[in-house]
C-alpha cells in the first residue's frame, strides 16, 4: 500500500493536549458498481486531523495532521479495510468531532468488504446511527449528505446530481 503521513506513526492520532478538541474527517474512496453484488470496492481513504483550543481560538493556533492510504493493486484491499479499522478506532476514541460526506456509505463499503468482522468499522457505523442522540460535551459525528440542511438550502445534498447542470452566466 501506499501511505502518506505527517503523522511520526499513521496508525495513530496526534497527541491531544488539555483544553483542546480534535476534530477528524474520514473519506473512503471506492469503485461503484451497484448491478454487481460486492462490486463497490474500496481503494483509497485519508483522515485529516485538526486540533483546535476550546476557547479564545486565535489565528495560528491549530494543528493539522493527514494520513492518506492507497491500495496498489487489488491483492491489498484487505490491508487497506484493516488499516481503515484501526484508524477509525484511533478517530472515535480521540476525535471530539468527526465529520464525513456520505459516511454511512463509506463505512457500508468498507464493512460489506471486509472478510471477518472489525471493531472500529462497526462502532463507527454504530456512532453514524446514533449520530443525533450525543450527549453534551460528547462525540459528535456529522454526516455533511445528511446532517448538513441548515447549512446548504438545496433539495439535494449528493455532490454530484443527475439532472441537467445550470446554464453558465452569459451563455442563457
Amino acid at each position: 500500500m501506499i501511505i502518506t503521513s505527517n503523522l511520526d506513526n499513521p496508525d495513530t492520532s496526534p497527541a491531544c493536549a488539555p483544553g483542546t478538541l480534535i476534530a477528524a474527517a474520514i473519506d473512503v474512496e471506492w469503485s461503484k458498481n451497484y448491478r454487481v453484488r460486492g462490486g463497490n470496492v474500496p481503494f483509497c481513504y485519508s483522515v485529516t486531523w485538526l486540533t483546535l483550543p476550546r476557547e479564545h481560538t486565535r489565528p495560528g493556533m491549530a494543528g493539522f495532521w493527514y494520513t492518506c492510504v492507497y491500495v496498489q493493486d487489488t491483492s491489498e484491499t484487505g490491508d487497506l479495510v484493516a488499516s481503515a479499522d484501526r484508524a477509525l478506532r484511533h478517530v472515535l476514541d480521540q476525535a471530539g468531532l468527526i465529520a464525513g460526506h456520505q459516511l454511512s456509505s463509506d463505512l457500508a463499503v468498507l464493512a460489506a468488504t471486509a472478510r471477518a468482522p472489525h471493531p472500529g468499522i462497526t462502532a463507527a457505523q454504530a456512532a453514524w446511527r446514533h449520530r443525533r442522540q450525543h450527549e453534551p460535551g460528547g462525540l459528535r459525528l456529522l454526516d455533511t449528505r445528511y446532517d448538513a440542511g441548515h447549512i446548504l438550502r438545496c433539495a439535494s445534498r449528493r455532490l454530484v446530481d443527475d439532472g441537467p447542470a445550470p446554464p453558465l452566466a452569459g451563455t442563457g
